[in-house]
């Protein structure tokens, strides 16, 4: 038993000797060069959405004074009696509500481009401008 884990211990010992040995010769050292290039990854787009269409929306300015004559005139372009009603105060919200939407996705098609014009090709950049 004690022979054989002297041959095992020696027969480590002589192989570690020859990978080492063979690593450290001097004639094979080379030079390493480090070359930093900037690679530019080639991300496709989506298409844009189609633009917005809105319809038509038709306010009716109606006071205690203009109500009857505004009834008479209501019925006769449409079926039945039917208005919303809204305050000064929730108009105005309603106002500052889309104002902040605007500016929402306004900010948004900048992001957009920024990123379309990172990954877009330098060629296609130049030719836009």
């Amino acid at each position: 038993m004690e022979l054989k884990s002297s041959l095992r211990a020696l027969s480590l010992i002589l192989l570690s000797s020859i990978v080492l040995s063979g690593c450290s010769t001097v004639g094979n050292i080379k030079e390493m060069i480090t070359v930093t290039e900037v690679i530019k990854p080639t991300i496709s787009t989506v298409e844009r959405p189609k633009q917005l269409s809105f319809s038509d929306v038709r306010f009716y300015v109606v006071t205690e004074e203009t109500l009857d004559d505004f009834k008479l005139r209501f019925m006769d372009d449409h079926d039945a009696f039917v208005f919303y009603a809204i305050s000064v105060k929730g108009y105005e919200s309603l106002s500052l509500n889309m104002a902040e939407l605007k500016r929402y996705i306004l900010q948004q098609k900048d992001i957009i481009l920024y990123y379309e014009e990172s990954v877009a090709p330098e060629k296609e950049i130049k030719d836009e401008k």
